[in-house]
């Protein structure tokens, strides 16, 4: 487990969009054995607040910066292309800047040779603060338009740790975005544990084995939750499971009622409080899990 002085993070994400991760990250949350706040990574859609409803008191506007040329001090080297992961700057005989691309690393700056670029702010969204009773709440929201969701999600995490100060996060139930992608993994660096949330379907669990293949490649324990139990074929999703010597460390099973709550907007555990006993149950497993 985490320091004393120092917030215990579960990442909720998938392989695959619409497998129910928002479902367990928010009941998650809700159970959590201690001091709880739910940190929505996803902030391409953001979804977690429908069903939480928190009350929001401040939010922030996020902005995050961008390279400037300076056309004068330019050689046209290239190397702020060459640099570039996300093509965000090109050498159009001198360097032009596409700000929705940049993810704000840093690296065309660093390694200019002619320290010909500057830096400017771009707004890129938002971060709401709040709280739900005694749960804390903080979501990221992307601007429409923009495509780099990375910054932002940083921000959330770094907002999320600043939490710890004021004794509301003590456990932290970061909701990632689907798939296995940079958003996935920035929601998911520096975790404790990453609870991956998949189905019995083949796809699923196709999916899960990426996801679970990540989690071995960032070094994190990880662990499954299996929903819609019952409905295709769990095999499936075991045998991925056992191929990467994970544990499916509970079973939602497939429920109409589920099914319902969700639809109407409702948490899972609120409207199903048998599913409490459940959650809490998978808190300490993810706990004994992490410290072994």
């Amino acid at each position: 487990m985490s320091a004393p002085d120092q917030a215990f993070v579960v990442t909720v994400a998938s392989g695959k969009g619409g497998t129910g991760k928002t479902t367990v990250a928010t009941s998650l949350a809700l159970t959590a054995p201690g001091p709880a706040l739910y940190a929505d990574c996803d902030v391409e859609e953001p979804n977690g607040g429908l069903f939480l409803q928190p009350v929001i008191d401040r939010q922030e506007v996020f902005e995050s910066l961008v390279p400037t040329v300076d056309a004068e001090r330019c050689a046209g080297c290239g190397t702020c292309q060459e640099v570039c992961a996300f093509n965000a700057i090109h050498l159009l005989g001198k360097p032009v800047v596409f700000p929705e691309h940049c993810h704000s690393c840093g690296a065309c700056i660093e390694l200019c040779p002619e320290h010909a670029l500057g830096e400017r702010k771009v707004r890129r969204g938002a971060l709401a603060f709040g709280r739900r009773n005694g749960l804390a709440f903080i979501e990221g929201r992307l601007d429409v338009g923009q495509i780099a969701a990375s910054p932002l999600i940083r921000a959330v995490r770094q907002a999320a740790d600043a939490q710890q100060n004021t004794g509301a996060g003590r456990y932290v139930v970061a909701d990632a975005s689907p798939g296995v992608a940079c958003p996935v993994m920035t929601a998911a660096l520096g975790a404790d544990y990453l609870l991956l949330v998949t189905e019995p379907t083949p796809l699923g669990a196709h999916d899960l084995d990426r996801a679970l293949t990540l989690g071995r490649t960032m070094g994190l324990r990880t662990g499954i939750v299996l929903n819609r139990s019952g409905s295709g074929d769990d095999a499936l999703v075991e045998e991925v499971a056992a191929s990467h010597g994970a544990a499916i460390l509970a079973r939602l099973p497939f429920d109409r009622r589920i099914a319902t709550a969700y639809a109407e907007g409702r948490l899972l555990v609120e409207a199903c409080p048998e599913f409490e006993e459940q959650f809490a149950g998978l808190w300490k497993a993810i706990i004994e899990e992490k410290q072994r």
